[in-house]
């Protein structure tokens, strides 16, 4: 059981790193636009988490719609059980996380100068960029950036990131401001285990106004309600 929340708590603290989507395939790096559309990432865990069966109850996948300005981003735990969701607006000025458990769903609104609560432990980062080091992922040529936290038993984060997208704030409310495009890839170090998040692909589609709106049936709540309510549903 103290296996199992330890891993739940990880995937949050992935999901709220992941609040930076979007992409392109190779074909789409060719276009100039790339305002709308469809970026899945995909999630892996490590070899002896695999093996042990937890996954099953982890998501496995990411995806984030993205319109101009305005971007959602979805995930869904094993069997359906939860799901977590993300929508920015004007640039990180409109935010809302929402989070559902069954037939419990809530969310709450946040301001641009807050910061998500699974980071506030973390502080200030230390952010080096290698505008030299590249990689092609989804077809996007991406560079690297490496964030490390002083004073913090954290190893650092490795990062590949993509500046073709064009929201102006694509890593607001994170400690990955500073970051100047949207991360493709990252690695996550929680004590001895390692886990990575991996955009596979890109789809060119019209995505709804209505999908940037607080669905029917949930109701608005506070940060300190909903950081308690998932924190007990961990322990």
């Amino acid at each position: 059981m103290q296996e199992n929340i330890f891993y739940m708590r990880s995937v949050l603290i992935l999901f709220f790193i992941s609040i930076l989507f979007a992409g392109c395939n190779e074909s789409s790096e060719k276009r100039s636009d790339f305002s709308e559309g469809k970026l899945e990432y995909s999630i892996i865990y490590p070899k002896q988490l695999e093996s042990s069966g937890t996954t099953a109850f982890l998501p496995s996948e990411m995806t984030s719609y993205f319109k101009d300005d305005k971007v959602i981003m979805k995930i869904k735990g094993g069997f359906g059980l939860y799901k977590l969701e993300y929508i920015s607006k004007a640039s990180g000025d409109t935010c809302f996380t929402l989070f559902k458990l069954f037939d419990k769903k809530m969310y709450y609104p946040m301001d641009n100068h807050q910061t998500l609560f699974v980071f506030k432990e973390l502080g200030e980062p230390h952010i080096k960029l290698y505008k030299d080091s590249v990689k092609m992922i989804a077809g996007f040529t991406c560079k690297k950036a490496v964030i490390s936290f002083p004073g913090k038993k954290m190893n650092p984060i490795n990062v590949f990131y993509t500046e073709k997208i064009g929201r102006k704030k694509p890593n607001i409310h994170t400690p990955f401001e500073k970051v100047p495009g949207v991360m493709m890839e990252f690695n996550f170090f929680y004590q001895t285990l390692s886990f990575k998040v991996v955009a596979q692909k890109f789809t060119q589609v019209s995505v709804a106004d209505s999908e940037f709106c607080i669905p029917a049936g949930y109701k608005e709540s506070t940060e300190q309600e909903v950081e308690t309510f998932i924190t007990t549903l961990l322990q």
